[in-house]
């Protein structure tokens, strides 16, 4: 991680792309961050001409704390999976059609669950996978 690492973001950024990220950031920092000087390791190092996250971590309770490009929003909700869903349609119905390519990364923050708690037909229909 850090503004040296080679990524695909950057990559493709310099070669004329639009870049976009939208959801948690697993590379050092957050997607969330207040600034871009706190978050050496954060999106905007990466290549990310747009990002979008979350403040905080995904602990439950937590206050929702979105951010779009360090700029803290309201009223976006508090639905991980709905209000990243929304970022990601802005991103695309936003983005010029006669514009630059759009590289648009998404990594979700959707509760993650255990055997326990996902349907047994389910689990049975993708038992191979």
């Amino acid at each position: 991680s850090g503004t040296n690492a080679p990524s695909l973001a950057r990559l493709l950024q310099s070669s004329g792309y639009a870049t976009a990220h939208v959801g948690r950031w697993p590379f050092g920092g957050h997607a969330g961050a207040s600034s871009d000087a706190a978050q050496p390791a954060g999106p905007r190092a990466a290549g990310y001409d747009h990002w979008f996250g979350r403040e905080e971590r995904m602990d439950a309770g937590s206050p929702p704390g979105w951010r779009r490009d360090g700029i803290a929003i309201t009223g976006a909700g508090t639905s991980p999976l709905e209000v990243q869903s929304g970022e990601i349609l802005r991103v695309l119905a936003e983005h010029p059609k006669d514009g630059p390519p759009l590289f648009l990364s998404v990594f979700l923050d959707a509760p993650r669950f255990d055997g326990d708690t996902i349907p047994a037909e389910f689990l049975e229909r993708h038992k191979d996978v």
